[in-house]
C-alpha cells in the first residue's frame, strides 16, 4: 500500500514555488534560533494555506495575508 503524502509534501508537489518558500522560511527560523517543532508547526500551517488557496501564502490577496500573519511575528 502506498503511503499517503503529508500536508507539506502535498504543498511541495502541488503548489508552484512552495519548496523554495519553505527553504527560505527554514533559514529564517534557524537564524531566529527557534526549535524544530516551531519550524514543523509553522510549515504545516503554511502548507495548509498554500493548499487551500492553491498559491503561495505570500501571493494571497493582502486582506487575507494580514489576517494570516497577525500574531505570528513572521512577515509574509
Amino acid at each position: 500500500m502506498k503511503k499517503k503524502e503529508n500536508l507539506i509534501q502535498t504543498a511541495c508537489s502541488n503548489v508552484a514555488g512552495f519548496v523554495e518558500l519553505l527553504a527560505k522560511f527554514e533559514q529564517k527560523v534557524v537564524v531566529a534560533g527557534k526549535s524544530k517543532n516551531t519550524l514543523s508547526n509553522y510549515a504545516r500551517h503554511l502548507a495548509k494555506l498554500a493548499i487551500h488557496f492553491n498559491e503561495l501564502p505570500t501571493e494571497v490577496d493582502p486582506p487575507w495575508r494580514s489576517h494570516i500573519a497577525r500574531g505570528t511575528g513572521w512577515d509574509l
